[in-house]
């Protein structure tokens, strides 16, 4: 039997982590926001009407279970293994589709305590490399104006 406490807990699980990772990705030229697949909360870079759009990152709170809130984004695959091999606590490799999505995407652990809390500003620098790899050369141009 779940208490009171551990729904209420689950309920708030993420909000301020997601609040967080707003400011950061909607700060972002023409970043926008909406439900994914699976009602997951994404971040698009380009026109939220059409299909001329590419992902910028997906947040997962409880992703299939897992207790953990985090945010995936694309990097370069060297980044990606870098990052965690170096502090396996904060990033990990998101599982690949079976179409081979995710498979150089970086997930980045948003709820870390202790030694391993959350370095805002590492997290906004890793979205911000993801935007310059997936947004067209006019907004990244506006973003370093």
């Amino acid at each position: 039997m779940i208490s009171a406490v551990q729904i209420a807990k689950l309920c708030s699980m993420g909000k301020q982590e997601l609040d967080q990772l707003r400011k950061i990705v909607l700060a972002l030229p023409d970043v926008n926001e909406r439900r994914g697949p699976g009602g997951a909360i994404c971040f698009f870079v380009g026109d939220k009407q059409t299909r001329n759009r590419q992902t910028l990152c997906y947040y997962h709170d409880n992703y299939r279970g897992n207790d953990r809130v985090s945010v995936w984004c694309p990097a370069d695959a060297s980044f990606q293994e870098m990052m965690v091999f170096t502090k396996p606590t904060r990033f990990f490799k998101p599982a690949t589709s079976s179409s081979g999505a995710f498979k150089t995407w970086i997930g980045i652990v948003l709820d870390a305590t202790g030694k391993d809390e959350t370095d805002w500003g590492e997290v906004a620098d890793i979205l911000e490399r993801a935007f310059r790899k997936m947004a067209p050369k006019k907004l990244v141009a506006a973003l370093d104006s």
